[in-house]
This record gives C-alpha cells, sequence and structure tokens, in this order.
C-alpha cells in the first residue's frame, strides 16, 4: 500500500466527520497484516495535519483454516515486498484465510 495514498483517503474521511472543526487527535488501526508502513503513514498523516496527534494501534490478525482453527496465526518470517509468511498453528497448512487484521482503518477523532 502507498502510504501517501491510504493517508490522505484517512485524512478526508476525519476530515468529513469532523464537519470543519479542528481535528486535535485521531487513532487509526492498523492491521498486523497491512502492508503499509506505520511510520511512513504516520509522517504522511503529520504532513497532511501538521497541527493534529496521531494514535496508531496495531490490530492482530485473526484467520480460519480448513481443519476448523479460527485465531492468531503461525507467523514464520515476512514474505516478498513486506508480506507476512504465516500458516494455521492447528494443520501447518499456509495462508489460511485471514479474518481480520489485513486493513488500515480510521478509529476514532476528536475534535475542538
Amino acid at each position: 500500500m502507498d502510504a501517501k495514498a491510504v493517508a490522505a483517503e484517512i485524512v478526508q474521511s476525519a476530515k468529513e466527520a469532523a464537519k470543519k472543526m479542528h481535528i486535535t487527535t485521531m487513532t487509526v488501526e492498523v492491521g498486523q497484516f497491512a502492508t503499509i508502513s506505520v511510520p511512513d503513514l504516520a509522517k504522511e498523516i503529520a504532513l497532511l495535519l501538521p497541527f493534529s496527534s496521531v494514535d496508531i494501534e496495531e490490530k492482530k490478525a485473526r484467520v480460519k483454516c480448513g481443519c476448523g482453527f479460527e485465531g492468531a496465526p503461525e507467523i514464520q518470517t515476512s514474505g516478498a515486498e513486506g508480506t507476512p509468511d504465516f500458516s494455521c498453528p492447528k494443520c501447518k497448512k499456509k495462508y489460511p484465510q485471514v479474518l481480520e487484521g489485513d486493513s488500515v482503518e480510521l478509529k476514532d477523532i476528536e475534535v475542538e
């Protein structure tokens, strides 16, 4: 993901929600499997909202496997282009379905 594009989308959503009020703080949730640099995202948001603070929280990944397992995946290493290399901890199948933890979301804003 391009940090600049994601930051612009998040800031636009926050500004629409704030309705012309000054955004003092925003909370952004970044999934464990989101393919974005958290420092780059924070920097881009700071450039777009220089007088606001940004809290970035990590959302742990949750997967579902054909063997019936649902929960935290087993992570071996980072794969190509920063994508995680993960598997089901129960049956060891590579890349079970990701249920949570692969997106970037605006969670909260504070305005004045």
